[in-house]
């Protein structure tokens, strides 16, 4: 269902919502049905992460509103309830259809950088076919126009029936060997590190530069793979030059570069650290989840991409320009017989982890 027809039953039928999940995702729904003029609202969560007068603060018109959270078994004995999933996780709301059979139970995604305007499909139609066009596999067109239905409608289960779940990215795709050299931008707490030697087996790449900016994140880092030999690890954001920017330090795989955050962070450009850090120069492999940095991330990078050719992966689902941009961007900065070659792949069960690979 579109978002405009769950909003429509939930108007119609006027029962109240309970929301599974109490996370990012779930809050912005609360937020969104606020503007909608639904506001009989109470959470719900699993009884690993309920405690007993748990409350949700959600800012809603400018003032604050407090809801009740209530444990899932709890929940499960009420009714007259609507349901909807406040999970990033598609998969949630077969779960919940199975233990609340006579509710209306639906999957909102209503969150804000899943959210692409008709307006803006409008008036960037015609290069939006243009990418379409370029895309070298079907899998690849079949991404991108669930990709666009999910982020136009809501309606994100054709995107979700093609993920491709087996790793967090595509390193077939990538031709990942033991003589690459990896850029890992976003390194988080080492998880792409880790799936890269689980990839390879018992190999190693040749080295992999891992790059985490946020404090929490980055101790963890370097406890999980900083004692490897093939593993370089900087305490850094990348971007287009070497500054400082404003930071949002979350400790999870959502922090990022945000003017509105009070804390400051390093970020590095790849061509400047190169002077510094020799095995840039050799780098064959750029992965970059930065959290919407990623064009700004590339373009820091221009000199190392014109000159190595590195195949890319990067994650273009946090703002809707990046498909656009990123594309067009990678395109103007190469010429002749040096040309990428695109391919789109989806990582999540959800509007998230959309890859762009460019080979």
């Amino acid at each position: 269902m579109t978002r405009t027809e769950i909003i429509n039953e939930l108007k119609m039928n006027g029962k109240p919502i309970a929301i599974y999940g109490t996370g990012k995702f779930g809050r912005s729904l609360a937020e969104y049905l606020l503007k909608k003029e639904l506001t009989d609202i109470i959470f719900f969560e699993d009884e690993e992460f309920y405690c007993e007068g748990k409350e949700v603060l959600i800012l809603g018109g400018g003032q604050e509103r407090r809801f009740d959270v209530i444990s899932y078994p709890k929940m499960k004995k009420k009714t007259g309830y609507n349901i909807l999933c406040g999970s990033l996780d598609y998969r949630l709301c077969e779960k919940l259809k199975n233990d609340f059979t006579s509710s209306f139970v639906a999957y909102l995604d209503v969150y804000p950088s899943h959210v692409m305007e008709k307006e803006f499909v409008q008036n960037n139609r015609a290069k939006l076919e243009q990418i379409y066009n370029l895309l070298e596999d079907e899998e690849s067109r079949k991404v991108m126009q669930q990709y666009v239905i999910a982020r136009l409608t809501g309606e994100v289960e054709g995107l979700c029936k093609l993920c491709n779940s087996e790793y967090l990215y595509d390193w077939k795709l990538l031709a990942l060997n033991t003589e690459d050299v990896i850029v890992d931008g976003g390194a988080y707490i080492g998880d792409t590190v880790l799936e890269i030697e689980k990839y390879l087996g018992t190999l190693r790449p040749k080295k992999i530069c891992a790059f985490e900016p946020d404090e929490k994140n980055y101790g963890e880092l370097i406890n999980n793979v900083g004692h490897r030999d093939s593993v370089i690890c900087v305490k850094s954001g990348l971007w287009k030059k070497n500054t400082k920017v404003s930071f949002e330090n979350s400790a999870s795989v959502a922090s990022r570069i945000s003017e509105d955050a009070d804390a400051e962070i390093d970020v590095v450009s790849l061509d400047e650290l190169s002077s510094d850090l020799a095995e840039l120069n050799e780098v064959t492999v750029i992965k970059m989840d930065v959290e919407g940095s990623e064009l700004n991330a590339l373009k820091g990078a221009e000199e190392l991409l014109k000159k190595n050719m590195p195949r890319l992966a990067i994650c273009i689902y946090h703002r809707n320009e990046d498909l656009i941009d990123i594309v067009d961007y990678l395109r103007n900065i190469t010429s002749g017989s040096k040309n990428y070659k695109f391919y789109l792949r989806q990582h999540s069960f959800s509007a998230e982890e959309t890859v762009l690979y460019a080979i």
